[in-house]
């Protein structure tokens, strides 16, 4: 199987990605954008991503982190980026 990498590439690439990781995510803030986006009763959209209205509010208030399965249904829901939904930056 070929290699896709040389050890040298990887390095590189594990030190820029490193760099990155070290931003942290302000969830109650991701939480706000997400309630901001929605226009449809919690349980409408709990409903169309498949989790409890329970969650969804959770979600929303900060108290509960979503897996990345459902931040990638919200963007799809509302045509947002997900980089917008975490950090609220477009770019």
């Amino acid at each position: 199987m070929p290699r896709l990498c040389s050890p040298r590439f990887c390095v590189n690439i594990m030190r820029h990605t490193h760099m990155y990781v070290k931003h942290k995510i302000d969830w109650q803030e991701v939480g706000r954008r997400i309630r901001t986006l929605r226009t449809r009763p919690q349980v409408e959209v709990s409903e169309m991503l498949g989790i409890t209205q329970g969650q969804l509010s959770r979600i929303e208030s900060g108290e509960s982190r979503p897996s990345i399965e459902i931040l990638f249904a919200i963007s799809l829901l509302y045509r947002k980026s997900m980089n917008w939904i975490l950090t609220g930056n477009d770019t």
